[in-house]
């Protein structure tokens, strides 16, 4: 009965031997108040029952158990470190027992779990220290509704809604108290009062069923935080939607914050894969790295700098970057902020003013060359005309000769003007056959034949592609001296196509096969096939002289891959006479 008795207890009864220094009985509620078993508890030694006591209250403990040597009972609170860690508060009531000659044999006693009266004591000392002109407010909910006691600020933060000590607090707070005092379990929480915003903690003491509740005022706490989340969310918005590349990156490249402009200009597929990647990687080389490095740490930070940086495909840009170093207490440099942008289209701008005005500079040279060849022409016939040295019935043909080179004239003043529009636009594509065939109509080919064999083929060219072929025609014809065939053909050479115009003229000696296409070379005036040279390196295409002399002049046209193309056409070659 009495072993029954000791085991349903609520408290933990124990005998602890002072020979071996060791529990030779502990009843099982000991597992409800500490986590460990009876048998556990039992094989502990001294030192380690000690070690789980707090550091604080190791001295008192050690002075009770002395005394009650002495005297033959003690008392004792202490905090015990139970096994999930946590300090319980824990009440000691033992009695030593003695041998026959009065030495100690055993201590036995009663430990209890005391934790909540000492967490009610703990309050009631708090509030003893912090009475009624506390800022902060203090409630006491009975129940965890009804209010009685509340503190000056308490009052106040209720206002209108405080009816006076034994009323129920307003529901919101009521309904906080009844759920901590059913849960057990101390809470913290924010709530609104009027126009203002408390923070909560709300503490329960279940076996005097009442909650404390203890608020402080963070309105303006709020409203900082409310207006620090809206000005970051601003800069959030601006930093993704900015059209400039942001970027934030550590001291040794690492990229730790960038926006989706950023991942754009460089070809990162998403914001993970560029936070994987190293800044140093968006450079040519590391050298061009160190080199940024360098000037950062020099001048702390740069403005409008202009570099070429690398894509994850690899390929080139040019970029124009603003960045700032930020540097501890000892000048070290912590992380770089940066602002970039494509520079690409800035470049192609300059790049195509840069073409527009080669190009006004050759519709110049163009024009002036083939109006003094005209020119030169018209000059001879009116010579002729004028000195009657012409047959019988040819003074017609040469005046028919005169009106036809004028119009020509006529023809060249309006392509300047064409031109104007015609030097706005870009490379395109052109039928070649269809090209030769006017430029072909704007030469005299003196009964010369001109056969074309490229078929379906077109050259992303310039406009001015017509100005090549009317040059090499008009070459042919006026320099072969016996030309009478010219063949235009087509064939191709791995990706690369050749396009050949030869003759079966007098050709080009071997000694002026580079020379021709130099500027002011020649029998008239020096420009025609400088001016086809400079007209196909627009676009990337080169030409060369490569026939035999007497054997008649051969020009290859190299295109690159990608500026050639073979289209449906009906045409199979034509032949012009």
């Amino acid at each position: 009965r009495f072993r029954a008795v000791v085991e349903n207890s609520l408290d933990a009864v124990y005998r602890r031997n002072l020979q071996t220094d060791r529990y030779d009985y502990m009843s099982p509620v000991i597992e409800q108040i500490t986590g460990f078993t009876p048998d556990e508890m039992n094989k502990m030694s001294i030192d380690e029952v000690l070690d789980r006591i707090h550091p604080d209250d190791r001295r008192p403990v050690d002075a009770e158990i002395a005394h009650a040597v002495a005297s033959g009972r003690g008392i004792v609170e202490y905090r015990f470190r139970a096994k999930d860690g946590q300090y319980r508060w824990l009440a000691d009531h033992f009695t030593v027992l003695r041998d026959r000659d009065g030495q100690p044999l055993y201590r036995g006693g009663v430990i209890r779990d005391v934790t909540e009266r000492k967490q009610v004591e703990e309050e009631l000392q708090s509030i003893a220290r912090f009475p009624a002109e506390n800022p902060n407010s203090t409630l006491r909910l009975d129940k965890g509704r009804s209010i009685i006691y509340a503190n000056s600020a308490a009052r106040a933060m209720l206002g209108d809604a405080f009816g006076g000590l034994g009323t129920d607090a307003p529901e919101d707070l009521a309904a906080i108290g009844e759920t901590v005092l059913a849960s057990g379990v101390r809470h913290e929480g924010e709530l609104r009062i009027g126009e203002k915003t408390y923070l909560l903690t709300s503490v329960p003491f279940k076996d005097y069923r009442y909650v404390n509740v203890y608020s402080r005022d963070i309105t303006e706490r709020k409203r900082a935080e409310e207006a620090l989340r809206k000005s970051e969310e601003k800069y959030r918005r601006f930093f993704e939607q900015d059209l400039t590349g942001d970027i934030v990156s550590a001291a040794d490249g690492q990229i730790i914050s960038c926006n989706p402009a950023f991942l754009e200009i460089f070809g990162f597929n998403s914001i993970d894969e560029a936070l994987n990647t190293s800044i140093v990687e968006t450079y040519p080389s590391r050298e061009d790295w160190q080199q940024f490095l360098e000037l950062i740490n020099k001048e702390g930070k740069v403005y409008n700098f202009s570099r070429i940086r690398k894509r994850r495909d690899g390929s080139l840009i040019p970029v124009v970057e603003n960045a700032a170093g930020r540097f501890d207490e000892d000048g070290e440099l912590i992380d770089i902020l940066g602002f970039l942008y494509d520079d690409s289209e800035r470049k192609q701008a300059e790049d195509a003013l840069k073409d527009a005005s080669r190009k006004l500079n050759l519709l110049t040279s163009i024009t002036r060359h083939d109006i003094l060849n005209q020119v030169t022409a018209l000059k001879a016939f009116l010579i002729l005309l004028e000195e009657g040295h012409h047959g019988e019935g040819q003074e017609t043909e040469m005046f028919n000769n005169v009106k036809k080179i004028t119009d020509t004239i006529r023809s060249q003043i309006t392509f300047t003007g064409d031109y104007q529009e015609m030097g706005e636009r870009k490379p395109e594509w052109q039928q070649v056959e269809g090209v030769i065939t006017r430029a072909a109509g704007s030469v005299r080919m003196n009964g010369v034949a001109l056969a074309v064999e490229t078929g379906p083929l077109e050259l992303f060219a310039d406009p001015m592609l017509e100005k090549v072929f009317y040059n090499l025609l008009d070459n042919a014809v006026f320099h072969g001296e016996r030309v009478e065939h010219i063949t235009v053909l087509f064939r191709e050479d791995g990706d690369a196509g050749v396009l050949v115009v030869e003759d079966d003229g007098v050709g080009v000696p071997a000694s002026m096969k580079t020379r021709i296409f130099e500027r002011g070379f020649g029998k008239v005036t020096g420009y025609g096939l400088f001016l086809v040279k400079e007209i196909l390196d627009i676009t990337g295409i080169s030409i060369r002289e490569t026939g035999e002399e007497g054997n008649g002049a051969r020009f290859e046209i190299e295109v690159p891959p990608g500026k050639w193309r073979l289209c449906e056409s009906e045409s199979a070659g034509h032949e012009w006479m």
